[in-house]
């Protein structure tokens, strides 16, 4: 789950969370680590969130999306270091918009169907 500033930031975190972790990448020379969360809203009256975290050896992020998949809010912190820093939504937006993609990616794998098998033929029938 997020870093309880993270949390209080973005009113996240009211209760238990799923959490997704896709395999760490290198690209353009950096290991790159991806997650998606699920989050339940602090505010009852409002629908659970999804939050979208990269981390690199330099930084970290996390995003929170709106309800239609856009960048709602956006944090920033160097890694190692303690306090996340609110970003505004242009500033982060050519780092949201990779991981957009990434996860996009990453869903239609999962949500693509397998050909459906052949029924078996019954046999002795006609």
């Amino acid at each position: 789950m997020p870093p309880s500033d993270v949390c209080a930031l973005f009113q996240t975190c009211g209760g238990p969370g799923k959490v997704l972790v896709q395999p760490a990448v290198t690209e353009g020379g950096k290991k790159i680590t991806r997650a998606v969360i699920l989050s339940k809203s602090r505010d009852a009256n409002h629908a659970d969130q999804l939050l979208l975290f990269r981390q690199s050896a330099t930084e970290a992020y996390f995003f929170l999306l709106s309800p239609d998949g856009n960048l709602a809010k956006a944090v920033y912190a160097e890694t190692g270091k303690q306090q996340w820093l609110p970003i505004g939504n242009t500033l982060a937006q050519s780092a949201f918009d990779p991981e957009k993609k990434n996860w996009s990616a990453a869903v239609a794998k999962v949500g693509a169907a397998a050909p459906a098998a052949a029924a078996p033929a019954a046999e002795g029938k006609q």
